[in-house]
């Protein structure tokens, strides 16, 4: 979410010369998304994205799209390896939607950086609650298996032909390949605009404002969140609660900077994701639930752990009510949040710490063995909700269907928790 344009502002500010390459633009319009491209890839994005939305009323033959596209962009291939020595890839995607690139560029000396820690590009899809549906269902088993063995491939590949490979402890189930703790780099973020530090400045409403902005209400726990909420309504306390849903960026910004306090997700595998992470910059302490924090702690340093407030998704309205009624406890995380970003995360800074691996110069301490985290809760789901899961895709598939074949430990950690017996919180569908 907008990680690789900061991330080049960031490697810009320490000197190097980068080429951003973006077939379509986010969603939430960060102003990432605006950029002055070559006219070659400006072709080959037009094309692709002319033969992938193309209606079906256009008279234009279809193949002639596919075909301008596959020519301007093996162009663009070939001008990027004349002109660049380091390509960094995210979200499991190169140039080339098969990946061969990654195999040309290793076999023409070139350093490949792959990012893959930024969320379902590395996830097992049968512990990614952000993959179901509006209504709460899944893709059937067998498509989910057959994901999940076609994601293990993937990233396989990607071992195999990067330099480096960048990855999350708790999505990191399917590597096999010591990776780049990402809590090691961080997530870079510039500097806001004026504007919007002196919105947060200066603030004069003392009613108490709560903020949730979800990209994906299953996936964050929306559901969840709002019934904490309304439990500490008729508890008495008096507080406004806003909710942003798919909201451009700009405005998130804006309702971030005049809001208290912002409750990310009820099931996060990561402890300061992108809206805790905008809150953090903007001063504002950030509640993030979820299952995984023992395991996270050990393997991200003390003083690389987030500044956020985290929880088990049962303790969520604990939570909440204590950001509510202790305000010093709430604005002494805001400015623990706050410096934390400014001293870690800030673009500037991020981009430095991606020099070192450009010029081979990361501390070893840098390092994970994906061998030694064993997680199995995922993200976006209750206990119940995962276990269903698990026990059906083993039902259909067999222990195999997990691809955990490599990992024996990290398997005998899954088949141990449909074996588990959820607690009474967890029962309790999100949906």
């Amino acid at each position: 979410a907008g990680f690789f344009g900061n991330l080049s502002t960031g490697l810009r500010q320490n000197g190097y010369n980068v080429t951003e390459a973006y077939f379509t633009d986010h969603i939430f319009q960060y102003s990432a998304n605006q950029k002055n491209y070559s006219k070659l890839f400006s072709i080959t994005r037009y094309f692709r994205n002319k033969f992938y939305s193309r209606s079906q009323t256009e008279k234009f033959p279809r193949f002639l799209y596919f075909l301008i596209f596959q020519i301007s962009l093996h162009l663009f291939f070939f001008q990027s390896v004349l002109k660049h020595n380091v390509f960094i890839f995210g979200f499991g995607i190169s140039i080339f939607e098969n990946g061969k690139d990654l195999k040309w560029l290793k076999r023409m000396g070139k350093t490949v950086i792959s990012v893959v820690a930024l969320g379902s590009e590395a996830r097992p899809p049968y512990i990614d609650g952000a993959r179901r549906k509006p209504d709460g269902s899944w893709d059937s088993i067998d498509e989910i298996i057959r994901l999940s063995c076609e994601m293990k491939k993937k990233l396989e590949g990607i071992e195999r032909y990067s330099s480096i490979v960048v990855g999350a402890p708790l999505t990191s189930q399917f590597l096999e390949k010591p990776f780049v703790n990402l809590f090691e780099l961080g997530l870079p973020y510039p500097k806001f605009k004026s504007e919007i530090t002196e919105q947060r400045k200066s603030k004069t409403d003392r009613q108490l404002k709560i903020l949730h902005s979800p990209s994906n209400l299953l996936a964050k726990g929306t559901i969840k969140i709002r019934e904490a909420l309304d439990s500490l309504k008729r508890k008495g306390y008096n507080f406004d609660y806003f909710e942003l849903t798919n909201s451009p960026n700009k405005v998130v910004l804006e309702a971030i900077a005049s809001c208290d306090f912002v409750v990310d997700q009820v099931y996060s595998d990561t402890a300061m994701a992108t809206f805790a992470t905008e809150a953090a910059f903007l001063g504002k302490p950030a509640i993030v639930g979820g299952y995984g924090w023992d395991e996270l702690k050990k393997f991200v340093k003390a003083e690389k752990f987030p500044a956020s407030y985290i929880c088990k998704p049962e303790t969520l309205e604990t939570a909440i009510e204590e950001l509510i009624v202790n305000e010093q406890f709430r604005n002494d995380l805001g400015k623990s949040a706050y410096k934390f970003v400014h001293d870690n995360w800030e673009a500037k800074k991020v981009g430095k710490k991606f020099s070192l691996l450009i010029e081979g110069e990361m501390p070893n301490d840098w390092i994970l063995d994906p061998y030694e985290i064993i997680y199995t809760q995922g993200i976006g789901l209750s206990e119940s909700e995962l276990k269903k899961m698990i026990e059906s895709v083993i039902k259909i598939g067999g222990e195999k269907a997990l691809s955990l074949d490599n990992k024996p430990r990290l398997k005998e950690a899954f088949l141990k928790l449909i074996h588990s017996k959820a607690s009474k919180d967890n029962l309790e569908s999100t949906v």
